[in-house]
Formats: structure tokens, sequence, C-alpha cells
């Protein structure tokens, strides 16, 4: 863990705000598997919100994902997570110093009742990192977290709708890891495609 980042809370965690009103699409992870479910969405190019939830193996877990377009451009869980100042040092190779120094400030901003800029975001306008290693780590992060849900054996799913596609209400609790400002051209994209091909070929490779 890297000093000063809050990055291991101690359990339980609050979850993740859940969508309002009914779902348009609901059902069982065994009848439907994930490897289907994010295909059938990346076909049709939906867009809206989806949670998937399950028991047990070890705890229970619920993940949601943000989908625009048949898209993940969001992710969060109620289980472990992938944080973006230790991802940047360790696999994007940004100084330490700059994320010890960003996550002081953020902590800084939020001790005062702010709600604290994104360390992402305070790196890219400190020039140091660039946009293109942002967007990449960012894919990074969201990839780990909808990534594991591929290998849940059970379970159950619901999706919400955006009433329009270009609408995306923010997901509480949301951790820097997994999600940079709108607008600032860093936004997460990831393929649910390339997930599911990544989830195959690793299966072949294992067999």
């Amino acid at each position: 863990m890297i000093p000063g980042e809050p990055a291991r809370r101690p359990r339980p965690e609050p979850e993740p705000e859940r969508a309002p009103g009914p779902p348009a699409l609901e059902g069982d992870l065994a009848v439907f598997p994930t490897t289907d479910l994010f295909q059938f969405f990346a076909l049709l190019g939906l867009s809206g919100t989806l949670e998937l939830a399950r028991e047990g193996a070890p705890e229970a877990e619920r993940v949601r994902l943000r989908l625009r377009g048949g898209r993940l451009v969001e992710a969060d869980t109620t289980g472990p997570r992938p944080y973006l100042g230790e991802l940047l040092v360790r696999r994007y190779g940004v100084a330490l110093e700059a994320v010890v120094d960003g996550l002081q400030r953020q902590s800084a901003v939020r001790r005062n009742g702010g709600p604290g800029p994104r360390l992402g975001q305070m790196l890219l306008e400190r020039r140091q990192l660039t946009a293109d290693v942002l967007r990449r780590a960012l894919d990074d992060a969201v990839s780990r977290v909808a990534g594991p849900v591929l290998l849940w054996e059970g379970g159950s799913f619901a999706f919400w709708a955006d009433p329009s596609p270009m609408v995306a209400p923010a997901m509480s609790g949301y951790e820097d890891s997994v999600r940079a400002p709108a607008g600032d051209g860093c936004e997460p994209e990831v393929s649910l495609e390339e997930l599911v091909l990544r989830r195959w070929n690793a299966g072949e490779g294992g067999g």
C-alpha cells in the first residue's frame, strides 16, 4: 500500500447506492451467465446501470457497473477494489512522491468539508502524468473490478436503462480508482467483449 493512501478500509464497507425504480431487466446468473450478459449489452449498445450480486464464496458481494453505448465507463464493488494511486506507481511509472502529495492535498480539502479533487485530475493538472497514462490506468482499474465477475458461477443481476445515453448519474461512494471527472478526456471506456475474450483466453491458457 502507498503511504498516506486510504487504501484498505476496515469491513464492513458501505454498499453502493442502489439505482432508483424497478429494473428494466433482471435474472439469475446461473441461467444467464455473465459472459453471455456482457456480450448481450455490448451487442445492443445499451446504456445504464448493471448491478450483480452473489451470496457467500467467501462472503456476499455486490458489483455495480455503469455502461454507455455497451461499453464500461464506471465500476464499484463491495469487495476488494484497486486504487488509482497504487496502480499509477506500480504499473505506470508515476513518482511515488507525486501520488503521496496528491493524496495529502486531497485529504486536506476533505477534512475542511470539501468534496476533494480527484487524484488523477490533480496529477494531470500538475503535469505529473499524461492524459493517455491516466486513461489507461482508469481502464485498468475498471477492468479489475468487472473482470472477476466473469468467474462467478451464480448470483443475480438487474439492469436499469438510462433515459438518455448521455445522462449518467454519479455512484455514491465511488473511489478515484475507477472514475475520472467527466469532460477531461480521461474517462475510462472498456469493451465488455474484450473482457470476455480475455476470460476465454485465460481459461484456455489455464487448461
